[in-house]
């Protein structure tokens, strides 16, 4: 089986920096092209927005983070698509306009009560997408779900 159209969603922390080692590596391997997704907040509503003054900072924020991230191998051709939405929707969305063959994303591997009360974007993509989902658990991930590496810079 080969892999042409790889996406990876990134969170933009230290979870993710695995993932992209994954990626990288099968998109080398099979000749494929890499696909970073970030998907920011929804839109807020006009008074809602302005209610909020560093949202417009924060997205400027979060897009030059996307900007730094890149396959770890070079040869590997890649994009970088920034986009607000909800999480899930806009994953399996962006796989079907894609054409994307295989999603390798992180997973923060929570348990018990915290992944009850926060859910799994991972989990909930791996049911919904066309496609075959690699989840990929940071070696860092502690049992609580906290990633000691921190943020990608």
């Amino acid at each position: 089986m080969s892999f042409q159209h790889i996406l990876c969603p990134v969170d933009l922390s230290g979870f993710s920096e695995q993932a992209i080692r994954v990626a990288s590596s099968i998109a080398r391997a099979d000749g494929g092209k890499l696909y970073f997704l970030y998907v920011a907040m929804p839109e807020l509503p006009l008074s809602a927005a302005g209610a909020i003054p560093d949202v417009n900072a924060h997205l400027k924020m979060e897009q030059a983070k996307l900007e730094q991230i890149r396959p770890t191998q070079v040869e590997v051709r890649f994009e970088r698509f920034f986009i607000r939405g909800e999480p899930v929707q806009v994953i399996i969305d962006f796989v079907k306009d894609h054409n994307i063959d295989l999603i390798v994303m992180p997973t923060h591997g929570r348990t018990g009560l915290l992944r009850l009360l926060m859910g799994s974007v991972t989990e909930k993509v791996v049911r919904l997408a066309p496609c075959p989902v690699l989840a990929v658990k940071s070696p860092e991930a502690d049992s609580s779900g906290k990633n000691e590496s921190g943020p990608i810079s």
